[in-house]
């Protein structure tokens, strides 16, 4: 029987794995530092040097040279005035004109009429009234001592109990009506306008 001879058997080769053994310990901390010495006394500042000479002016050109000491100043000059001529004589004072004829201002006044101080005074076709009237809740009218042309402007003040309102609700050229929230309450007046 023949025999087949396959030649040397093959070799695998594998890396050898070493297992290491426990790492060792630490050295010990580091020691602690030492003190710091004390510090040294600073010594005392030198005196300050002279101041060197001013150096010599640039000879560069463009560069500016040193500036030279400012001269004195001299003395202040007289004045010179010219001579003021003569005034010249002032002229005849002109004749006085004629006097007009004496204006007139048309004005009327009255005092007190009716309930408390009223009246009025125009100046030209400009009147002023006034009067002092009471009222109570809800109001009432107030008649004016003269007729107005057209309505004029009224005001109102008051005296009287803490809250009342007196407000102008229409107006006309013989008087206005008042509106009152509260009362007794006195109330101010003044209508101004044209007198008719």
């Amino acid at each position: 029987m023949p025999i087949d001879i396959l030649g040397p058997a093959q070799v695998f080769a594998r890396p050898v794995v070493v297992v290491g053994g426990p790492t060792g310990p630490f050295g010990g901390p580091s020691g602690s530092t030492g003190p710091f010495g004390p510090t040294g006394v600073t010594g005392p500042t030198g005196m300050r040097g002279q101041t060197g000479e001013a150096g010599l002016a640039s000879s560069v050109p463009g560069s500016t040279g040193p500036i030279g000491p400012t001269g004195y100043t001299g003395a202040a000059g007289f004045a010179m005035t010219g001579n003021t001529g003569a005034t010249g004589v002032t002229g005849p004072t002109g004749m006085t004109g004629a006097s007009g004829p004496t204006g007139s201002v048309p004005m009327t006044f009255t005092g007190a009429t009716g309930v408390g101080p009223t009246g009025y005074f125009a100046l030209n076709n400009i009147m002023l009234a006034w009067g002092l009237t009471s009222s109570l809740p809800p109001g009432g009218g107030v008649g004016f001592p003269a007729t107005f042309l057209i309505p004029p402007v009224v005001t109102v003040g008051h005296s009287g109990p803490t809250g009342t309102f007196p407000l102008v609700i229409s107006r006309s050229t013989i008087g206005f009506n008042l509106s009152v929230n509260t009362g007794p309450v006195d109330v101010m007046w003044m209508a101004v306008g044209t007198k008719a």
